[in-house]
């Protein structure tokens, strides 16, 4: 975990690509991007979902967040205790900003929303499937997405195991 003005934030950011498979809970509607690192195997995962499940996760809404870059309004979705909304906010924006904070792994979002320096010039940027991030800190998951529909999947997967 990193810590940054009194916020302390994730390390494991598990990116997520959106995918109907024919599997049970979030595995109906997402997969995951190859992150790597040992971490995101043996185990991380399910026990993370485990820990959300044992959340009152029913009464969870997708909150919007939104991040200002020069000059555009940068929108993400939010989805987790409500308590984890300045982490997830602190995560989105400065990923989109300046990107001091350090996972174990890319995040890939300011890849994603056009904001990485790497890209911007180039003459034929990539496209990125990500559609979504997972942090899989078992005391401060929580995740968010590009769209607002994909976060009501996120949900809907959860509520299905």
């Amino acid at each position: 975990m990193t810590k940054t003005a009194d916020i302390k934030t994730p390390y494991l950011i598990q990116r997520l690509l959106r995918e109907d498979r024919q599997k049970t809970g979030v595995d109906a509607y997402f997969s995951f991007d190859y992150m790597g690192s040992s971490e995101f195997e043996f185990g991380t995962l399910p026990a993370c979902l485990r820990e959300i499940r044992a959340l009152d996760f029913k009464s969870w809404e997708p909150q919007k967040m939104t991040v200002e870059h020069k000059g555009k309004k940068l929108v993400a979705w939010f989805v987790g205790p409500e308590t984890m909304l300045p982490v997830a906010q602190t995560v989105f924006g400065n990923e989109i900003t300046n990107r001091s904070l350090r996972f174990k792994e890319a995040t890939q979002i300011a890849a994603v929303y056009g904001t990485d320096p790497w890209y911007q010039d180039a003459k034929n940027p990539p496209t990125f499937r990500v559609i979504g991030w997972w942090a899989l800190d078992t005391d401060m998951s929580f995740a968010f997405f590009t769209k607002k529909e994909y976060a009501e999947l996120w949900l809907k997967g959860l509520a299905s195991k």
